[in-house]
């Protein structure tokens, strides 16, 4: 019976528990304007974003465009929105709002990495049933942080591995 113990002990101990992290990436008052390449200035967009610890999946987001010329502007959060295209770490994602009138697509220079990334503003664009199409103008950088995940300490699988291994030991006793 000790050496199962021991067995056990180890066993848990050695549990492979691999700590992530999600990064949050921040950007604010990106100017929007009426063409990729300039025009009139219609607005601005704040954001925040964060992805999964390998930039492939979006996990919250918060972006506000503000209003300016024919637009209104629009908050994308789940409650109004939802992810509905995504290359990412590469290239782009898509929010949408439930009615698909409204629609916010951001591209990446060089996609996203735990030092950040830069918002490609000739094909970054929203499309709002008011004012038609605008474009993120110049190049944005955006800052990346990291969101520690809670991982449970191996203490803790280790007490529930003993505890398992007593009850397992407790019923052979009583039953042999």
């Amino acid at each position: 019976m000790p050496k199962l113990c021991l067995a056990a002990l180890l066993a848990f101990s050695s549990l492979g528990l691999s700590a992530h992290a999600d990064y949050t990436f921040r950007f604010s008052d990106q100017p929007f304007y009426t063409s990729p390449s300039g025009g009139t200035a219609v607005g601005v967009l704040n954001a925040f974003f964060t992805t999964n610890d390998t930039f492939s999946a979006i996990t919250s987001f918060n972006l506000y465009t503000s209003g300016g010329g024919a637009f209104n502007g629009m908050h994308y959060i789940p409650r109004y929105a939802s992810v509905t295209a995504s290359a990412l770490p590469s290239q782009y994602f898509r929010l949408d709002s439930p009615d698909n009138q409204y629609e916010l697509q951001l591209y990446f220079v060089n996609g996203l990495s735990a030092s950040g990334g830069t918002l490609l503003s000739t094909t970054s664009y929203e499309i709002e049933p008011s004012g038609g199409t605008r474009y993120a103008s110049g190049v944005a950088p955006l800052y990346a942080t990291t969101v520690p995940a809670v991982t449970p300490e191996p203490s803790s699988f280790v007490l529930l591995g003993t505890g398992l291994l007593g009850i397992a030991g407790a019923m052979k006793r009583r039953f042999a």
